[in-house]
C-alpha cells in the first residue's frame, strides 16, 4: 500500500580512493578540494554549491574546522555545521596556495 523508499547508494571506501586518485591525477586543486570536501563531510549538493572560499577560509590565510552552513542552502533551511577534518583542509590549502598564484580572472573559468 506505502510506497518502498531504499537507502540511497553510497560510495564505498575504495571507490571513494579511486574517485579522488583519478581527480588528483585529472584535476585542479579545485576540483580535489571540491570533492573532498564533499566525501568528507557528506553534504548535499545544494550545501556544496553555497559554500564561497570565505566560508572556509575568511582571511585566505586560515582554515576553519567548523563551518556554518547558510539555512538558504540546507534541508529544512534550518542551518548548520559542516566540520573540515584535517584530510579536507589539507586540499582547501593546496587550493589557496593554487589560487594566490593564479591570475585573477582565471579563478572564475577554473
Amino acid at each position: 500500500m506505502y510506497p518502498r523508499f531504499t537507502a540511497p547508494r553510497v560510495l564505498t571506501p575504495q571507490e571513494q580512493k579511486r574517485l579522488l586518485r583519478a581527480v588528483r591525477e585529472h584535476g585542479s586543486p579545485r576540483d580535489r578540494a571540491l570533492f573532498s570536501i564533499a566525501l568528507g563531510t557528506g553534504l548535499r549538493l545544494r550545501e556544496l554549491r553555497g559554500l564561497n572560499v570565505g566560508d572556509v577560509s575568511p582571511d585566505g590565510k586560515t582554515i576553519q574546522w567548523r563551518v556554518p552552513l547558510d539555512p538558504k542552502t540546507t534541508k529544512g533551511r534550518r542551518g548548520g555545521t559542516a566540520f573540515l577534518v584535517a584530510g579536507v583542509r589539507k586540499e582547501i590549502r593546496r587550493l589557496l596556495s593554487w589560487l594566490l598564484e593564479q591570475p585573477a580572472e582565471s579563478h572564475a573559468t577554473s
